[in-house]
Order: structure tokens, then sequence, then C-alpha cells
């Protein structure tokens, strides 16, 4: 009866229930997505159908329910909150809607979905899509780190830009990790000084290994140390080393899956983007690369995890606060140069990276003889934990066994070698093959 008398005043007073005299309620539906997200709120209605062939909405003067409940609820405006699941799960929205003695109901089933781990990711087009952080210093350090995850859908033509503060040619300055450089058809980290000077350090194995699945990319440059590196999968692909000059900047913000002008596009997946003002080793890009940070990590000027899920924000969660918009403004959801939200299934867990312990480590050696060298360690680690080892800058894995010891062998070495623990850079030593 509820709905009757207040469709009945409303008919006197505004017409917005604006049902005419002698029609007959015959139908009901519920308009609305079939599938959520958990832990989201979305508003559905309930369109009443009549003998005339009208349609009005009726959601304020419906009965609303949820079946069996256990994971979500609904309110009298139709605002369907959805509760944390462990899986996907279905409930069931229920409304009655009653008219001149005649009821009708309507049912909807609706999906919730688990987030998972991951969160969400942001899908770019390839054409013209883009993420833009406004310009800050900050974010243009002299030394740097650069890493995202990344699902390629295409390898891209000429460049295709993951994240870029600048632009990919030399005359814009700045760095650049890319998908393809120069249509060179490999991952590429490249940095510039805004003259002449340029220095692209490409990945081994063609871009088109990689379609199709989550890679992690890090992009790494010293000053000091007048060396650039690129790794994949915690992995060093390719170092230029003796680089006499520095990298420069100009008054550009960063983007990511383009750059400003959008004639770099990239097509797929990002996700969980960062940007150091520190030379991250291989062993902390290891670590850290399929975990969330906190925020506050020592050399974190930007942290965008991509788990917005909608909306035209990136923010980020490091203390600088750099927070971008979707596209080429800020402006509402519609810039044909937003890319799209998704959920991402890109190997991020919560979690902590616990670096290794390296005052556990009792000993650390290496001899040579007959072109054999050996690593070996003496520890209290516990077994299982992982050593990267940098022999004359290749990197290999040491695994402690269960007497907190480790060995590593390379035959037919020749010359000087400087051995270290990548974990732990104190431990190193130097060793002369021979001939």
């Amino acid at each position: 009866m509820r709905s009757i008398m207040v469709c009945a005043v409303l008919l006197l007073v505004a017409s917005l229930c604006p049902v005419a005299a002698g029609q007959e309620l015959i139908g009901l539906r519920i308009e609305g997505p079939e599938e959520v997200i958990e832990n989201s709120v979305t508003y559905y209605k309930v369109f009443a159908e009549f003998d005339n062939g009208e349609e009005y909405e009726v959601t304020l003067f419906s009965d609303l329910s949820v079946d069996p409940g256990t994971h979500a609820q609904i309110g009298e405006f139709g605002d369907f909150e959805t509760f944390e699941v462990e899986e996907n799960v279905v409930e069931t929205i229920k409304a009655k809607f009653d008219f001149r003695g005649r009821s009708e109901i309507a049912e909807l089933d609706v999906t919730i979905i688990n987030v998972g781990p991951a969160g969400f990711a942001l899908d770019f087009d390839g054409k013209d899509d883009l993420a833009t952080v406004p310009h800050s210093p900050d974010l243009q350090p002299t030394e740097i780190t650069v890493e995202a995850w990344v699902k390629g859908d295409a390898v891209g033509a000429w460049h295709s830009i993951i994240v870029t503060d600048g632009g990919a040619d030399e005359q814009y300055g700045g760095y650049a990790l890319q998908y393809t450089w120069r249509n060179n058809g490999r991952v590429t980290f490249a940095i510039m000084d805004r003259r002449d000077f340029f220095v692209a350090v490409a990945d081994t194995s063609p871009t088109s290994r990689y379609l199709g699945e989550w890679h992690h990319l890090a992009g790494v440059y010293s000053a000091s140390g007048q060396y650039a590196s690129l790794y994949v999968d915690g992995e060093l692909k390719a170092t230029v080393s003796d680089l006499d000059r520095e990298i420069e900047y100009n008054v550009s913000d960063l983007t990511i899956g383009n750059n400003s002008v959008r004639d770099q596009d990239f097509e797929g997946q990002i996700d969980e983007v960062r940007v150091w003002n520190v030379v991250r080793r291989v062993s902390e890009i290891r670590c850290s690369m399929n975990v969330r940070l906190r925020g506050d990590e020592p050399g974190l000027v930007g942290y965008w995890r991509l788990d917005e899920g909608g909306g035209q924000e990136v923010h980020d969660l490091s203390p600088f606060g750099h927070d971008g918009f979707l596209g080429v403004n800020p402006g509402p959801e519609g810039d044909p140069s937003d890319p799209t939200w998704v959920l991402s299934d890109a190997p991020i867990e919560e979690g902590v990276c616990e670096p290794v312990n390296c005052d556990l480590i009792r000993k650390f050696k290496i001899k040579c003889r007959g072109g054999l060298l050996k690593a070996l360690v003496k520890s209290e680690l516990s077994e299982g934990t992982e050593l990267t080892i940098d022999n004359n800058g290749e990197l290999f894995i040491m695994t402690i066994n269960r007497k907190g010891k480790g060995k590593l062998k390379w035959k037919n070495q020749t010359g000087l070698h400087t051995v270290f623990i990548d974990d732990c850079p104190e431990h190193v030593k130097a060793v002369n093959c021979g001939s």
C-alpha cells in the first residue's frame, strides 16, 4: 500500500509517478550491471511496465531486498553495497512493487567479483591513451630507478612508452622505460640530456617473447657509477657503462602509457609504477617486485599502485603525493585519451620484503684453481635463503642449505674476477684466475 499511496500523492503534487488512470501494471524489471566488485557500492533502478507500453522508474516505491544477503545489502535508493568475498559469489536483488491492488516481483542475479591481491590496472588502447602526473622536480632525480609491471598486447611501432619524464628522443631529455625504442622491438631504458646525447639500454630478447603475459621491468641509472642497466623479472638484461655525461630534464610531466603529445603509445596493461631517487641493487628489485610497498621506503619518490578501479585520479602513495589523472586533463570521465580500469592478475600480493640479514653471514670466500672459480658462504641464514652473487657483472643465485652454507662454481675462468654478494655488498672478494 505504501507505493500506491506515495504514487497517488505524487500524482497530485508533481506528476513524479506519472501513471494515468486506468493503466494496469503488467511487469517489473531491475536495471544495473550483472557483475560488480567486492567492497563497492553500485546503484540499481527498478522500472514498472504498464499495459499502454509505458515504463516508469519506481525504485523509491519498491520493496528491495537481497537473497541470501550474506555478501551484500541494498538500500531504499537502490544502493547495492558489497562486502569482501574470498571467491566470486552470486547475490540476488529482489524488488516488489504494488500498484492498485496488483503486485509484480523482479529478480536480478549479480555476481560479486573477488578483486584479488593485485587489485586493478590500467589498460591502454595503443592509440592515444595515457595517464599524466604533473611536473615535479622530485620525479627528476640525478640517480634513478624506474619500475613497472607490464602485460603488452603488441610490440608497438617506433616508440612505445611505459613510463617517461621527458620523452623518448634526446631533445626532450629525461628518461623513458619503453616496450620498444626506435622500432628496435626490444624493451629499452633510455636516458637523455636534451642535446645530442642519449643511451638506450636494450633487452637481449625481443619484446614479442613477453606479449600476453605479465613481466616486471626496471631501469636503473647511476650518475656516480656512470652506468645504466635494464632488468626484466629481476634478471639483468643489459648494462651500458662509462657514461661521461649526466641525464638532463626539461619542465615536463611524468606520463604512463604514452608521452605528453600522445604519439608514442603503448598497447596493453600497466600496474605498480614506482620511481626512486636511488640506484636499487638487483637484490632489492627482486625482493620487492612481487609485493606491495608500504609507500615510505627510503628513496621512493613516486608510487602509483593504479588500484583506484574507477574515476579520473591515480594516487601517489609515496610521501610526496604526486597524484595524477587519466588522459590529458583531470576533468570528468569521457576524455578519449583515458585508459580503462581493469582487474589485474599481475603476480603482486600483500607481504613484506625481508632483506637478507647480512650480520648472519659469517664467512665469504672465493678461490680459483685451474680455471675453476668457487664462491663459498658460511652463515646462520635459514635454509632456502637466496643470495644474489655478482661475478664481474654477471648475476647468479646462491641458495643456502640447511647447514647455513652456500656454494657456486664457474668453469673455464680467466683473468681478474671481482665477486660480491649483491644483498650485502660489503662482502666482496677479488681473485686472479690467470690466463
